[in-house]
């Protein structure tokens, strides 16, 4: 998952990290555990400090790939949660990262849940009263949609990217330095295919050597602001009708029948487009072709 990522793109941010303490000259951000008090690493104040986890899970729909959950730690003589917490949502909400496994994952806020509890934050100890809040996040798995053959989303995905240069199309290694958030000057655009079927009503221009084929493919859009968000769907959904096909690499159209948008739909987890199209499915002959044909006619 994210874990390595994760850490790292925290720890560089200048404003969370002087809200933090320090262990080993880094701030005091851990994965699962929270190294023991007596440390030499830590340099003086062990508060405040995060903690996080992941919980992973399968998701045939796509729409999670797992839970983060986020513990900011406080005492009483340390900086309070409040805006360490304001600091990780800024980061965390809404951000892509590249994952250790290469599968894009995209982390949406759920909760807040604050908590107080004595001691330290350690077993068996009854030192003080610490406080905090934990943060919970789901995940969003955005799988490389490449294929072979009749690619839809890449052929979707190039039109996307002629269409609107500034796009950063969300596809294996397009994050750069495994964290990265979308902005009003460099959206993101993400297509995966939800359904494909014989094309209804197209079955009479069906030959022997080609299907017509109907496919169903969804659009995420991502902006730091509703406005440019609600101007690319628009736009995205006028210059389809009006240009009505597509091409393929090789030329043949991706024929556009319908073309949804909603700008209330989740980003995340649904997209707020909805592209029904039509696409000729070209057949394989059976054998080898026979070679060196020749025809004597007359008697």
């Amino acid at each position: 998952m994210i874990e390595s990522r994760l850490i790292t793109y925290l720890r560089q941010d200048e404003a969370l990290a002087s809200l933090l303490a320090q262990y080993n000259g880094k701030p005091a951000i851990f994965q699962q555990m929270v190294p023991d008090e007596n440390g030499p690493a830590w340099s003086g104040e062990q508060f405040s400090r995060i903690c996080y986890d992941i919980v992973s899970q399968s998701s045939p729909d796509r729409k999670t790939a797992g839970t983060l959950m986020i513990d900011i730690v406080c005492s009483e003589d340390s900086s309070p949660y409040e805006p360490i917490e304001a600091a990780v949502r800024r980061l965390v909400d809404g951000c892509f990262f590249d994952s250790d496994d290469g599968t894009i994952v995209a982390a949406s806020w759920q909760r807040s849940d604050s908590f107080t509890t004595k001691g330290n934050g350690y077993q068996d100890s009854n030192d003080n009263t610490v406080h905090g809040i934990m943060l919970t996040f789901d995940l969003m798995a955005f799988p490389t949609q490449e294929v072979a053959g009749m690619d839809l989303c890449g052929c979707i995905s190039g039109w996307t990217k002629a269409t609107f240069p500034s796009v950063r199309l969300i596809t294996s290694g397009a994050i750069p330095e495994g964290a990265w958030k979308p902005t009003d000057k460099e959206p993101a655009a993400y297509w995966h295919l939800v359904s494909t079927q014989l094309a209804q009503g197209w079955t009479q221009y069906n030959t022997w050597s080609v299907t017509w084929m109907q496919a169903a493919l969804q659009c995420h859009v991502f902006t730091e602001t509703p406005q440019v968000r609600n101007d690319i769907i628009k736009q995205m959904a006028e210059r389809a009708h009006l240009e009505t096909k597509i091409p393929f690499p090789d030329g043949s159209p991706l024929i556009v029948q319908r073309f949804q948008a909603n700008s209330t739909w989740d980003a995340l987890k649904t997209g707020q487009v909805t592209l029904t199209a039509i696409y000729g499915l070209l057949r394989v002959p059976d054998g080898t072709p026979i070679a060196n044909i020749s025809i004597n006619q007359g008697g």
